[in-house]
């Protein structure tokens, strides 16, 4: 490895300027990829609005950054996407050494959309046990396509996994115990310095959702090697392919069942699997700090966001007076 310490001064300048790359590669990497993603979308969708409007995009003014989220407010923008665009916008100018100042005015147009939009987020629907065992019950264990469906669908509710978790799997990752399954995730939203986390699935007691048994069909017609991904694509023709299936696939195919067990496919996303497992565990009444050990929450006041709607159900006073 060449260091300052190893070149002749002449070149110390060129190592230099490496080093300074270097440095804003490792500084890239604070964000994840997909956040990363998100704020080029929203700059460029920002610049696009400067240019239609004649403003000046870099360095832009408060005032402009105002009338922006203003529009965004009219076209009916989520609360929580202007907010993204906010920070997208503000943390650019501060990495281009030109800072944005938000000023009263900005504040008290910025709380009014607030109030006006609400904040409460919105979240996609839970997928919980007995549609899953609906959606099982439908899916053909007679193709290629079905089968991983039944896997991908199980080991993902079972799991409690982010949808970019699971396809992100090798089979590397998944060891067989005497109860089940141990899988090891090397890299999450909440472990973002990939020291690896682990969670245990164990066997079903019905074959039809049980986990072990919908993965283990899938491995016997598509593992080749142990470090190519889980879960991959299949073609029209039902071929199976070696190339790994997207987080986008995963919502695809949770919302391609729904519908098929008569659902509305736009309140399901991949992250009714995750959501789903969850709130169906608070219903069957397993302890906050069972279900966090498996979904890998660091507070409960997190995993208040999937089970407060259950707590309403719970010892309700409509089901005490004899309706």
């Amino acid at each position: 490895m060449t260091t300052l310490n190893t070149v002749a001064p002449n070149n110390i300048p060129a190592i230099i300027n490496d080093l300074t790359e270097k440095a804003k590669e490792y500084a890239a990497h604070n964000y994840s990829t997909n956040t990363i993603i998100s704020y080029k979308k929203d700059w460029a969708a920002f610049e696009l609005w400067c240019q239609a409007h004649n403003f000046t995009s870099l360095p832009t003014t408060i005032t402009v950054l105002t009338l922006y989220i203003t529009d965004l407010a009219e076209q009916n923008y989520k609360t929580s996407t202007i907010e993204r665009k906010i920070y997208a916008i503000t943390k650019l100018h501060k990495l281009s050494k030109q800072p944005l100042s938000l000023d009263e005015n900005f504040r008290l147009v910025w709380q009014g959309i607030r109030r006006n939009k609400g904040i409460s987020k919105v979240g996609k629907t839970p997928l919980l046990i007995r549609a899953l065992r609906q959606i099982l019950e439908r899916i053909s264990n007679h193709t290629n396509g079905g089968i991983r469906d039944r896997a991908l669908l199980s080991f993902g509710w079972a799991s409690a996994m982010r949808r970019s978790e699971i396809v992100a799997l090798n089979w590397e990752d998944i060891a067989v115990i005497e109860e089940g399954l141990l899988v090891t995730i090397t890299k999450s939203k909440t472990d973002q310095y990939a020291q690896g986390q682990k969670v245990a699935i164990l066997n079903g007691r019905n074959p039809l959702t049980c986990p072990i048994t919908n993965l283990n069909n899938w491995k016997k017609l598509s593992y080749k090697s142990v470090d190519l991904p889980i879960f991959t694509a299949i073609n029209k023709s039902d071929v199976i392919s070696d190339n790994r299936l997207s987080d986008r696939d995963v919502a695809r195919i949770v919302q391609k069942w729904v519908r098929d067990i008569g659902f509305d496919h736009n309140n399901f996303a991949g992250h009714s699997l995750r959501s789903g497992f969850i709130t169906t565990a608070a219903k069957h009444s397993v302890p906050d700090h069972v279900i966090m050990k498996h979904s890998r929450h660091k507070s409960a006041k997190m995993l208040e966001v999937y089970v407060k709607d259950n707590t309403l159900v719970v010892d309700n006073a409509t089901s005490m007076v004899g309706l």
